[in-house]
């Protein structure tokens, strides 16, 4: 169960566990934490140009995303999504405009979607 709580301005997406049964099994997806900004309009990312994320948010050989090819902008935006460790990081590395276009398309877990979707349904997929 997901649960949105709001800690110094910043909405954090929580899950509430319950214990699992025996033989049953648990993904690492349903154990990670992630983050929803409060605004969308606060993602000032860059709109162009090559950037290289720090080495926390990628640690693959291909940490650098041209923004021009648009698979790139999609890795970039779903690595970013996947792994913030903040709010700021998400708006730091995301822009608006960029992921209100690009957002079904997006390579992100079905809770994350979720989460961002209940809190900014401007980004609900048709």
């Amino acid at each position: 169960m997901l649960r949105r709580c709001t800690y110094s301005g910043t909405v954090i997406i929580m899950k509430s566990y319950v214990a699992v049964a025996p033989g049953s099994v648990t993904t690492f997806e349903n154990s990670v934490p992630f983050f929803v900004p409060d605004d969308l309009h606060a993602l000032h990312g860059p709109t162009s140009g090559t950037v290289s994320l720090p080495l926390h948010l990628d640690w693959s050989e291909s940490s650098s995303y041209d923004l021009s090819r648009q698979s790139r902008l999609r890795s970039l935006y779903s690595t970013v999504i996947r792994e913030a460790g903040s709010e700021q990081e998400l708006a730091n590395w995301l822009n608006y405009d960029l992921l209100i276009r690009e957002w079904c398309d997006l390579n992100i877990p079905a809770a994350v979607r979720q989460a961002w979707e209940s809190v900014h349904p401007e980004l609900q997929c048709p």
